[in-house]
């Protein structure tokens, strides 16, 4: 039926409404063609065949074949043609009764009224009456010859009258019934034609939506289970050819990779509730694991179940999900890092103010005391507190990379060795400090002070990993890496200088080193700050270079930190001679810090300089203004409340050439951007700082023939 569907709708018509007309023709051809085999069987069979040639042989037999050719009209778009020959199917035969009797009545009635009812289903009313009075004409010509009033003799001996109503009766209660109903049942038929050609088109469209859906399709017979169709999207999801699929139970082709979860989703689906948008993980034929959105919901086809599903791969998103989480989580450490920076540059200033003061309050505490004054070690141990404090400092700024920092070029094996006396001081007794350095170690380009640091920290972290004693190894060599790096922080390719620190302490577990390098993390509790590795990631981080560590529970651990070559290597400045640190020269000191202020006036004044403080730029340039003499030198805080850097300098000294300018403050931040906008070559000293550290800076900016000068603006 199907494929008799399909056929009777591909006719080369564009309008729907004549195509759905001609599928109504060629149905009611085939009809009449029907009728007129099993009349002409009838009439074989009774024997009236061949004593009736015309009638019951010849005529079904030319209706016969002019309804095929309506049909092959039809089949070549020549649909009003076909309908013209319809009316002659409907016309010549009925002409032709009229050269007859009413012999045989009965199967000239069935024509007469398959004639009318295809007048009526083809062309409507207009056809309908037409036909009718065709009909109704042959019936009494029929009758009149049959009385012998057209010529021969009677053949019949009922009155012509009589026989022509007993057949007109019927048929006009005929053509009255057609014309009442024959309307509803041809648009009922029409519309079960379009019905039939909307349900085809909508078969078609699933088919071409299922085969060319780039994601997997499924359709699953749901009282066995069995696979009946699937897209190749599904075979190119799970690697199975579409033959290794049909047929076989969604229990003999598991691809589920969590078992509990599909017999959930088939749960609900069973129930009759749609599943949207599961997010399930799938095995494929290789063995590889893939992740899908699922959407599944139980469709009738043809009254029996079937499961409609859809996956929806979604393996590259959920990978592109899990790099931008992990970038995600890699902005938040960065984020956080960063304002552990800003929160150590803010207070770095106003702390470094206050150890300055209290370093410089100590230094000449100490030279005011004679050396037996029982106070001295009070005072020392003051000085020591403020030290460490700035070591802290120092620290935290190192690990938030905002440190000011002088890389140069040296050799690592000798700062290492400066420290050997110091190191074996400081692990005690009981630890034993073994060292072993390349004879000729590559340049490195870092911070001096800040190697020192690093070493010192890692050795105070395996001093304390071994509270009953035991062995620090430090080495370096030179390293070349040629491979790409096989976990994270280990180094890419090139040439480095390896140091490596190595106790045999009680080790670390893994999620301890999963945290070593954390800001504020430690295993000592209230004895750590958990600063000192942070720490050394920070420095070795802002030289270029690598940490990595290897431990384990009772085996000791072992840092490696690669530092990259650098192209040469440059000796440490030296003075050629001793300083004088006294001097005559006026010095103009700007500081809004007030105990700062009066502890650097009171140091320079002692050294023998002529002294002009101020709090602010304004203040300074108005006391300059005031001043009659020359000024050699500016002493000059970064950060004023009313100006900063090389701006509130050229205010202050606008009109006066060849001032030198010292910047100072205990902001990194600060003095790198003095650094970048204060000319040339600028002057600055961190604090805090001490008054011989404030003395001897002073003394070489003043003895520099070189030095920069502020130009006035």
């Amino acid at each position: 039926m199907r494929r008799l569907g399909a056929w009777l709708e591909r006719v080369p018509i564009d309008d729907p409404t004549d195509r759905r007309q001609a599928v109504l023709v060629q149905l009611l051809c085939f009809a009449g063609i029907a009728w007129v085999l099993v009349a002409i069987a009838l009439a074989a069979v009774r024997g009236s065949l061949l004593t009736h040639p015309l009638a019951n042989g010849v005529l079904p037999a030319s209706v016969a074949l002019a309804l095929l050719g309506e049909v092959a009209l039809v089949r070549h778009g020549r649909y009003r043609l076909a309908l013209y020959l319809g009316l002659a199917c409907v016309i010549i035969p009925a002409v032709v009764l009229v050269g007859q009797g009413f012999a045989n009545a009965p199967h000239r009635m069935l024509y007469l009224v398959l004639v009318l009812v295809g007048a009526a289903m083809l062309r409507g009313h207009t056809a309908l009456r037409l036909a009718a009075f065709v009909a109704l004409a042959a019936l009494a010509t029929g009758a009149a010859r049959d009385a012998g009033y057209l010529g021969g003799p009677a053949s019949l001996p009922a009155p012509p009258l009589g026989q022509f109503g007993n057949a007109a009766v019927p048929l006009i209660v005929i053509v009255v019934l057609l014309d009442r109903f024959a309307g509803p049942l041809r648009e009922a038929l029409a519309e079960a034609v379009r019905r039939a050609h909307e349900l085809k088109a909508s078969e078609e469209r699933f088919r071409l939506a299922f085969a060319t859906s780039p994601d997997a399709m499924l359709l699953v017979r749901m009282p066995d289970q069995s696979y009946v169709e699937v897209n190749d999207a599904f075979t190119r999801f799970t690697g199975y050819a579409a033959g290794e699929v049909l047929g076989r139970t969604l229990t003999e082709r598991a691809l589920w990779a969590d078992p509990a979860l599909f017999a959930s989703v088939l749960e609900r689906l069973v129930q009759g509730d749609p599943v949207s948008n599961v997010e399930a993980g799938f095995l494929r034929k290789d063995g590889s694991a893939v992740t899908a959105l699922v959407s599944a919901r139980v469709v009738t086809i043809g009254s029996a179940p079937y499961l409609l599903a859809i996956a929806k791969d979604i393996t590259e998103r959920k990978r592109l999900e899990g790099e931008r989480e992990v970038l995600r989580e890699q902005l938040l450490h960065a984020q956080k890092l960063e304002a552990i920076g800003r929160l150590a540059g803010g207070v770095a200033h106003d702390f470094n103010n206050v150890l300055t003061s209290v370093l410089a309050s100590a230094e000449m505490l100490m030279q005011a005391l004679p050396p037996d004054h029982p106070g001295r070690g009070d005072v020392q141990q003051i000085d020591a507190d403020a030290r460490r404090a700035a070591e802290l400092t120092r620290q935290l700024l190192s690990f938030a990379r905002r440190n000011d920092v002088a890389p140069q070029v040296i050799r690592v094996e000798e700062r290492a060795r400066s420290l050997e006396k110091m190191l074996r001081r400081v692990m005690g007794a009981k630890i034993a400090v073994e060292t072993s350095f390349a004879s000729q170690g590559w340049p490195v380009f870092v911070d001096p002070g800040q190697v020192e640091q690093v070493i010192m920290n890692l050795a105070v972290n395996a001093r304390d990993a071994m509270p009953s004693g035991g062995r620090l190894t430090i080495r370096s060599e030179n390293a070349t890496v040629l491979t790409a790096p096989a976990r994270a922080g280990d180094p890419p390719p090139g040439e480095y200088l390896l140091l490596s620190v190595a106790d045999d302490g009680t080790g670390m577990t893994p999620e301890v080193m999963e945290h070593a390098f954390e800001p504020f993390f430690t295993t000592k509790g209230s004895q750590g700050t958990g600063l000192g590795l942070a720490t050394c990631y920070g420095i070795v981080s802002q030289a270029g270079g690598t940490i990595t560590v290897d431990s384990a529970p009772g085996a000791g651990t072992r840092f490696r930190i690669y530092f990259p070559r650098a192209a040469v290597v440059c000796g440490p400045p030296s003075e050629a001679r001793a300083l004088d640190l006294h001097g005559s020269e006026t010095i103009l000191v700007v500081e809004d810090d007030p105990s700062v202020r009066r502890l650097a006036v009171r140091s320079l004044q002692q050294l023998g300089y002529a002294v002009i403080d101020a709090g602010s730029a304004s203040e300074a340039r108005a006391k300059l203004s005031r001043h009659a003499g020359g000024v050699e030198c500016l002493l000059m805080d970064v950060q004023l409340p009313d100006g900063e850097g090389a701006d509130a300098a050229g205010r202050i000294l606008a009109g006066r050439e060849g001032v030198r300018v010292l910047y100072v403050s205990g902001s990194p931040e600060a003095l790198a951007a003095a650094r970048e906008g204060g000319g040339p070559s600028p002057e600055v000293l961190a604090k805090p700082y001490s008054p011989i550290d404030l003395a001897r800076r002073v003394r070489l900016l003043l003895d520099r023939g070189g030095a920069r000068a502020a130009t006035a603006t």
